[in-house]
């Protein structure tokens, strides 16, 4: 018997009532993790654009822009990584705690002989457990994931719009680290 913790999406399935609503908070931390993922892509195309537009060609005054652009971005990148890390815990909170109500709600109406065949401890460490593994789940799993995904969307598209040819080089490579990805898995 393997340790392996198979994939449910039955269960995602349950957690969609919850998520229904906060749709609005959910669209909008998608929108705040956007900004984040292209203004993180932004700054090495900035720098790029300051070496070879202006140090190479003594542009001082378009150096002076370059720089204030990239300080703008470097700010908004941390305002809006603020404003979605502060979002998507306010969410992961508010979704933790309507579990729990919910589940409150289910113990209660537990017959007195569940309690007698039961002892109380191991079910408050079940659900504790539980609970916080959904917790993790959401906050630490599917948004780093998905948020991964999207900075590596955005690298890519980058890479074709600055060198092409360089990038389609650069992508011969993803077919062998996927299979040795998979191997090692």
């Amino acid at each position: 018997m393997s340790d392996k913790k198979n994939f449910d999406p039955g269960l995602i399935r349950r957690l969609f009532p919850y998520l229904k609503k906060y749709f609005p908070l959910i669209i909008i931390s998608f929108l705040l993790l956007i900004i984040v993922d292209v203004s993180g892509v932004l700054k090495p195309y900035l720098i790029k654009s300051g070496i070879d537009n202006n140090i190479l060609k003594n542009d001082m005054n378009g150096l002076i822009r370059t720089s204030i652009l990239i300080g703008i971005v470097l700010l908004s990148e941390f305002l809006f990584q603020f404003l979605f890390a502060y979002l998507i815990q306010f969410l992961g909170q508010h979704l933790i705690y309507n579990i729990r109500m919910d589940i409150f709600k289910h113990i209660t109406t537990l017959s007195n002989s569940y309690f007698d065949k039961t002892p109380v401890g191991n079910s408050l460490t079940s659900l504790t457990n539980d609970v916080e593994a959904v917790r993790e789940f959401i906050s630490e799993g599917i948004v780093t994931i998905f948020g991964d995904l999207l900075k590596i969307f955005f690298i890519l598209i980058a890479m074709v719009l600055v060198n092409f040819q360089l990038a389609i080089i650069a992508f011969i490579t993803i077919p062998l680290f996927i299979i040795i990805t998979i191997y090692f898995r």
